[in-house]
Parts: structure tokens; sequence; C-alpha cells
């Protein structure tokens, strides 16, 4: 991390820490807000300059949602919206990518040329993607319901779309259902890689890993190759698998074990360490992160005046990144929530919805 994390980062002592009366905290008045350059890929797009990050929570968007980011863009499913939109880094107005009816986007991700998205209703299941400079909306999938198997997690290799659909009000921990999927991006059949039950799904370094859920209360930590074949266990776990991420090839699990949690992490193909053991009550329940081959972060929620972001290292110290509002990472029984929380290189980003006060905002912090 850079700058000092027992600062003020809140802005508490400002007239306004929210920054809401500040004349324009997302720089939209400006002549040009994206400080956009010229067309560099040959796409038609302007990229946006991306400034050196904020050494303090400091809002981009006064929009939030499920995030994804690349390079120049922050990207997020605006509440009510059923087309992403992508937002500059160092700020600025959202940009919708579409327009479409139907419902709002669950689940978010990007590859180099398109922005994937999910979304559910009670009668039908879809999985499209759209340029991400905006464009012609795509089908990669859909179902019709009634919707009982919604995606829950979405990854990409360069080829497939993967999700993992645990068919949660069919099943019991006697008898527990479930889909992990493959498609092919452009659209096409569907593939099924096995019949788990998982919430989690993680792509990286040539293999698809879940989570499969037992019925006394563990979880198998599940692998296989990009077309199902040679699925086998990698680990057990005594408690549930909440969230399994890869970032190059370090990969990173939660358990949450008789009201602890546990960060673990491995190289893939080696023996896994727990970087941090806590009570559950001592940090945010986590089925949620971002993750880069050092680091592993996650949020606290809180309301308007309250919420906190954490860096955990691989030594395992814990830093606090920022005090400043944010929206609960915790993956609702019933459906997907999306990731609240992504990284780059060198910054944090991460949504508050507005639930518990205050308006919607995208957040931005060096780490």
């Amino acid at each position: 991390m850079t700058g000092d994390p027992t600062g003020d980062p809140t802005g508490a002592g400002d007239e306004d820490p929210t920054g809401a009366n500040d004349e324009d905290p997302t720089g939209a008045d400006d002549e040009d807000p994206t400080g956009a350059d010229e067309d560099t890929d040959g796409d038609g797009d302007d990229v946006p300059e991306v400034d050196p990050p904020p050494e303090s929570a400091t809002v981009i968007a006064t929009v939030a949602g499920p995030l994804a980011v690349d390079e120049a863009w922050v990207y997020v499913g605006p509440s009510g919206a059923s087309v992403p939109s992508r937002v500059p880094k160092s700020g600025g107005e959202p940009e919708s990518l579409g327009t479409l009816a139907g419902p709002s986007v669950a689940l978010l991700t990007v590859d180099e040329d398109f922005v994937y998205w999910s979304a559910g209703s009670v009668d039908m299941f879809a999985v499209r993607r759209v340029p991400k400079a905006g464009g012609s909306i795509e089908l990669v999938t859909d179902e019709n319901g009634p919707n009982l198997a919604a995606a829950q997690a979405i990854a990409l290799d360069d080829t497939y779309v993967y999700l993992t659909m645990p068919d949660i009000f069919n099943s019991s921990f006697e008898q527990q259902q479930g889909s992990i999927r493959r498609i092919p991006k452009a659209g096409g059949s569907v593939e099924e890689l096995s019949s788990d039950y998982s919430r989690v799904l993680a792509v990286g370094s040539g293999s698809v890993y879940w989570a499969r859920e037992r019925s006394d209360g563990g979880a198998d930590l599940v692998r296989s190759d990009p077309d199902g074949g040679n699925t086998g266990v990698v680990l057990s776990e005594f408690g549930l698998i909440t969230d399994v991420s890869i970032a190059a090839d370090r990969m990173y699990w939660v358990v949450d074990d008789a009201g602890q949690q546990q960060v673990r992490s491995a190289l893939v193909g080696e023996d896994p360490s727990t970087l941090v053991v806590q009570e559950i009550s001592e940090m945010s329940y986590i089925t949620d992160a971002a993750v880069t081959e050092t680091s592993f972060l996650w949020l606290q929620p809180g309301g308007a005046n309250s919420g906190a972001v954490f860096q955990l290292d691989l030594d395992g110290s814990t830093t606090q990144l920022a005090m400043a509002p944010a929206s609960s990472t915790l993956q609702t029984f019933g459906g997907p929530y999306g990731r609240r929380i992504v990284v780059d290189d060198d910054a944090a980003y991460w949504s508050y919805e507005g639930a518990q006060g205050g308006s919607e905002r995208i957040y931005r912090i060096a780490r």
C-alpha cells in the first residue's frame, strides 16, 4: 500500500465526508471528463488517460453495482440497469454500453474485447455480451424458467464462458444438485462439466476450480480440465468454501469453519498455506474478494459513514487500505450478487449502493 492507512481517509473531520457537496467530485463538469486520448487500438473507441490512483478513498462515479476492470475503464452493472455501463478509472460520467429491456445485471466480467453479464428472473436466465465500447448486444446463452438455478459465479478463458448454477431450491443437504457449465463466448451449445452443487467458481492456469458442498457442512475443492476431463478433488475442508479466486498461478480460497474464517492460498499444484485465521465477528464475512499474485482484498460493509477495505499479503500481514462506505459482498441465499470489489496493478475499486444511507458511488484508492 502507498500512503498512511492510519490517517482519516473517510474525511470524517471534513465539512462533508461523503463529498456530496463538492462542486463536482466525479469531474463530470470538466470540458472532457474522460481525459480521452485519440483511439490507440483501432476500434474506434477513445481511450481515457488514467491518473495515478489517489492516496485516500475517492469517488470516481455516482453509480454502483457489480464491477469489472481493465486498463482504462471500470465496468459496472448500475442498480436496475439491464446493460452494463463503463466509467473512466480517473472518474467521470457513466456511459451505458447499450439498450435492452429485461432483468438487472447480476454477474459481470470482461475479456480483451467484450463485457459479459448474466441476468435472470422467475421465468428466464441469460448471459449476454457487448463490445467494450458499446454496440450490438449478443446472446451467449439463455433458458426458460422457472429460474431456480441462476448462475452464482462466472469466469472466462480464451474461448469459453464458465458458469456455476447450484439448484438451491431443489437441493437439500442429503441430495444436492447443480451444474458447472461452459458455453462458447460467441454463443453455442452448452456443455455440462459436472453436476456438482457449487456457489463459487474460478478459471486459471488451464484449469477450472469449484467448491463441491458436502452434506456434512464441509466442501471439496475440485479441479478439472477446461472440458471437464480429469476431474478430481484437490483438497477437502471441514468448513464451507465461500470464495475461490485465481491470479496468474496463485489461488486463494476462504473457508468458514466453526465460527472462524480462514483465508488460504497456494500456487497451483502446491500445498496450501493459511494466511489468516480470525473469528467471523472480527472481520467482514468474506464471500467475495479481489486478488493479485501477492495479495487478497475484501470489503467490510458499512453505511454512509462507515465501512472499510482490507488487504492481506502473502506474509500474513493485514492492512486497512481505507475507511469508507462499502456494500456488503455477501452472496445471497436465493441468487447471485456479483463482485463489488476489483483491483488492477496499483489501485482498488469498490461499490457502495446506498442501502444504509447516502448516494450510490464507486471508490478508487491506491494500494
